[in-house]
Formats: C-alpha cells, structure tokens, sequence
C-alpha cells in the first residue's frame, strides 16, 4: 500500500482550465502517492466536498462579509467559501489510512518524478506539518504536508473543520484557508517544518524557489495563462 496521499479539490470551470494539467502530471510523477480529486460544484470526480461544507456554503450564502464583499469592494482575505473549499477537503480526506498527507492545490503542474524519498524530506519526522513559510505574514499554503501518525492529527483536522461549522471562522482577522490553518496551527503548537528553507523569496512566490521548484510549478493567479511561473529557478 502506498503511504503517501495527495488531496487537492477544484471546480468544474478549474477543471477545464487547469485541473486536468495537475492530474496528468501527477499519474505520471507521483508514483509513489495517491490522488484525492475533490469536486466543487458540479462533477469533476466521485468524490463531492462534504455535507457540512454544503450547508456552510448555504447559510452564508446572503453573507457579503463571507464573499469578501463586506465593504462593497472585494477583499480576497475575507472571501471564506471561496477557499473554504480546500479546508472541507483536507478535513475529509485527511483521516485516509496513509503515513503522509500533502495538500496541492489543482494549478501545480509536476514535471518531475517525486518519490517516497523526496516526500519524506519535505517532512521530517520530528515535525508535524510543513508549509512554505514567508516572513512576517501567513504561509504560502498551495502545498503542505502533515503527518498523519502524529498524536495531535485527528484534533487539528477535527478543530480546523469546527472552525467553519461553528462560524467561529469570522470572528478571526482573515478568513482565507491560509490565514485560518496558520493561526490554528500556532494556538496548538505542533512543530512545523519550514518547506521554503534557505531558498530566497522571489516576489512573494516561494513555491518555485524552494526544493519544490524542483519538482513542481504552481501556476498561481496570472500564471495560469502563461503556463509557467517567471520565478521559478
């Protein structure tokens, strides 16, 4: 059995952007993991966001404030149900009976071969999870590892989904899925490996510039359009 799972979740319109880009590079990459293709709105695999997200999606619907539209303006760090999605599906599939869980976003392409070996280096074993670190804000959280077998897995994947069941999710600064697991993370204190390590930042992209870059481009934001990302080394 492999030990290694990847979650990522996209919709339809994705799908046909980009989606399909992240799902035939990674059959032929990451052989040493599984995929979990989680489908947004409407059928883009057998594997729907769960209930609970539905109904979230549902009572905020009317919510400006949880469409990042609370000032008339669109403000993407408080646009909850846009990138609640990727919380409903790491929750869901993160208790899948694997060693290692990893988080990619549906717009990385994999242009390498990613084996066991590299997977276990991007978490070691004294850390529960790996996130592309930046200083002084936020993670960059389009890839992320947990350990699975760590005691404290179960209660961070359970509270992170409370978070959104109970709203307690807009009482927070930020409510964008990277905001949201960062702070979760620091107010539990399970040890974090940093995936950007010595590499330098370059304009805010730390994805490419890490040992990742090696590997994978994540064609985040106006990327997608041109197929590659200009920082990466």
């Amino acid at each position: 059995m492999r030990r290694v799972v990847v979650i990522t979740t996209c919709s339809l319109k994705g799908w046909n952007e980009y989606g399909y880009k992240m799902h035939q590079s990674f059959l032929k990459h990451w052989r040493c993991a599984d995929l979990l293709l989680y489908s947004e709105d409407r059928d883009v695999s057998d594997l729907p966001i769960p209930k609970w997200y539905k109904e979230f999606k549902i009572r905020h619907h009317n919510n400006a404030d949880a469409h990042g539209m609370a000032s008339g303006k669109y403000n993407f760090r408080r646009d909850c149900v846009r990138f609640g999605h990727k919380v409903a599906a790491l929750t869901d599939g993160a208790f899948a009976d694997y060693d290692r869980v990893i988080w990619c976003d549906a717009d990385v392409v994999t242009d390498a071969d990613v084996e066991e070996a590299e997977v276990a280096r991007w978490l070691p074993g004294d850390k529960y999870a790996s996130l592309l670190l930046r200083p002084g804000t936020y993670p960059e959280c389009g890839f992320m590892v947990f350990d699975r077998r760590h005691h404290g897995h179960t209660h961070f994947m359970n509270e992170l989904r409370r978070t959104y069941e109970t709203d307690y999710v807009f009482r927070l600064k930020e409510t964008h899925d990277s905001f949201v697991i960062w702070k979760l993370l620091l107010a539990l204190g399970y040890p974090i490996h940093d995936l950007t390590g010595k590499a330098k930042i370059v304009n805010n992209h730390p994805f490419v510039s890490s040992d990742l870059g090696n590997y994978m481009d994540y064609l985040k934001g106006p990327r997608k359009a041109k197929g590659k990302s200009g920082e990466r080394r």
